[in-house]
């Protein structure tokens, strides 16, 4: 008989911390569920770990792939998966005993497509909550109830989230980038809900490092790929939900995003060396700000604002100036 729930972890050189996790796991009052480990090339004593926890209990399955990334191990997860819901956890983190309960008692109430809870969350060494009011949402109020998740800055998180596993296979829906990846999941998989609740509870202690994936320089061509998936799908959702508003967000959070991506398109490793190719990105870059003139973009410092302007000069100026300020700042760092 299949379980209720799947549970997600990708693991990477986490021997320090994974027993934290997998522990809290075993104590969960709710106990009709598996655990997917999908150790991801681990370099210590991760996979070990995982095969010893699969040897003391049967819901623990560990699954070994070649390192590629959380994208991949998710999704491998994912084809694995046999529980009509799947959540997720990073392997530094852990769970209250009640986390899976929170859920399942929602559930037994009104299946949904779609649970939200809040989160536990260390600042200045002491863990707060990050909560919403218990709340439902059907259809097109499902975007209301996003925009309560993004305002309380949890909307961009897989494992404070339960998804419908039907709903997943059936449309495809996976894990494409290495950096805000879950952000992208969530968008795409909302397209398809047709129901949300969010619970008053806050179970999972989210555990930030300063190494993380967040925390590095991808090339621009990358940040711009990923910029124009995340615009693809908000789009989609306007349309899906007939929310006109919600296309103007769409347009406006891309061309934010455009706005502060620009200048690493100069970065020496990462940025473009084609001038050429600089050129087409800032003619399609200004195009946009012409076709858009009612989108107000707001940035949060003075140099943004002013850098916004100024990358509506003619692409050639602007081009020049920015290549030009490089290549002083190289010189200056070999001098």
């Amino acid at each position: 008989m299949n379980p209720y729930i799947s549970i997600v972890i990708p693991v990477f050189d986490s021997e320090s911390c994974i027993r934290k996790g997998l522990d809290s796991i075993l104590s969960q009052s709710y106990s009709d569920f598996e655990v997917l480990l999908v150790n991801d090339g681990s370099s210590d004593g991760s996979a070990s770990i995982c095969h010893e926890y699969a040897e003391r209990d049967p819901r623990f399955k560990v699954f070994d792939q070649k390192n590629a990334g959380v994208a991949k191990a998710r999704n491998w997860g994912l084809v694995e998966a046999s529980g009509e819901y799947v959540t997720f956890m990073d392997a530094d983190d852990w769970v209250e005993p009640d986390w899976l309960q929170a859920y399942v008692g929602c559930l037994q109430e009104e299946k949904v497509d779609l649970l939200v809870q809040g989160l536990l969350k260390k600042t200045e060494g002491n863990w707060r909550k990050v909560l919403v009011g218990d709340a439902h949402f059907r259809n097109g109020e499902i975007l209301d109830g996003y925009a309560l998740l993004e305002h309380r800055g949890i909307d961009g998180y897989v494992w404070n989230k339960m998804y419908r596993m039907d709903i997943i296979r059936e449309n495809g829906i996976g894990f494409r980038f290495l950096l805000h990846e879950d952000a992208l999941f969530n968008l795409e998989y909302l397209a398809y809900a047709r129901s949300m609740r969010i619970i008053g509870a806050a179970c999972y202690h989210y555990v930030t490092h300063a190494d993380s994936l967040v925390n590095r320089r991808y090339p621009f061509s990358y940040m711009m790929s990923l910029n124009r998936a995340k615009f693809e799908a908000q789009k989609n959702l306007s349309e899906v939900f007939n929310v006109p508003d919600y296309s103007d967000k769409a347009i406006r959070d891309y061309l934010a995003y455009y706005t502060i991506l620009l200048p690493s398109m100069y970065d020496r490793k990462r940025g473009e060396m084609r001038k050429r190719e600089r050129l087409l990105v800032l003619k399609d870059y200004q195009g946009l700000r012409r076709k858009h003139p009612e989108v107000g973009l707001s940035f949060p410092s003075v140099a943004k604002r002013l850098f916004s302007a100024f990358a509506q000069l003619p692409p050639c100026w602007v081009d020049g100036v920015l290549h030009g300020m490089i290549g002083l700042k190289n010189t200056i760092q070999r001098l």
